[in-house]
């Protein structure tokens, strides 16, 4: 069973994370774990998830410890000053409901997503992450550069902001040359994620995705490649 996303997060391979090959390991690491959508797909994997972003680090660390009954307890708002004295975890977490597909949590819903699809922390949402939290206590969640990782044998899945498209996250510079010598030295099974045109890794085409709408963001398509040390 494939759990659904916890949050909304730019650049998510919720759609097409089955695509990508299945693990070997019994662990998987992703040193850019954002909304971690393939680690989802096998939950029952030990997971570790890395982030240089604080906030998505620490909210992933805050769900791998609280109760279902606690995320019940969220109210359902449309501006995270209704919940101004609510931890900072629980801002995060229906900030990113709030205008789901961004790389940062929003301070409230916009008009346009009010109209166009309701306001996204709703009910439904709110009951489908209290059901789920309790299947995710076994993973783990380091705030830290994908460098700082230590080189386990495991099943490394590899997301980083892309090379052409990566420039809306909060750590977007990226050493593409670096990180794909980096890649190539991990122990165990690789799979790295990029958009077609990159050239830093040899890559060759997955699938076809379709991008989340927005506003000023229509519906494209674009060519999901991959590189992966196991054929």
């Amino acid at each position: 069973m494939m759990l659904r996303p916890f949050f909304p997060y730019y650049g998510s391979k919720w759609r097409i994370a089955r695509r990508y090959p299945a693990p070997v390991h019994q662990k998987i690491i992703e040193p850019f774990a954002g909304s971690a959508c393939y680690s989802l797909a096998h939950h029952q994997k030990q997971v570790v998830l890395m982030d240089a972003y604080e906030v998505v680090a620490g909210l992933w660390e805050y769900l791998i410890r609280v109760k279902p009954g606690e995320i019940m307890g969220i109210p359902m708002v449309r501006n995270l000053s209704e919940i101004a004295s609510s931890p900072q975890e629980v801002r995060w977490l229906v900030g990113f409901w709030l205008n789901p597909g961004s790389a940062a949590p929003a301070s409230k819903a916009s008009t346009w997503m009010q109209n166009v699809h309701g306001c996204g922390w709703r009910p439904s949402v709110r009951e489908r992450i209290a059901k789920q939290v309790d299947l995710i206590r076994h993973w783990k969640s380091v705030h830290g550069s994908y460098d700082e990782a230590d080189n386990e044998r495991a099943t490394w899945f590899v997301d980083p902001p892309y090379e052409c498209k990566g420039r809306f996250y909060k750590h977007s510079t990226v050493d593409y040359r670096h990180l794909g010598e980096w890649a190539m030295q991990r122990d165990g099974q690789v799979i790295v994620c990029e958009n077609d045109g990159a050239s830093w890794l040899p890559f060759a085409n997955l699938c076809e995705a379709r991008s989340s709408p927005g506003k000023h963001r229509p519906v494209k398509k674009a060519t999901e490649v991959m590189w992966t040390n196991i054929r």
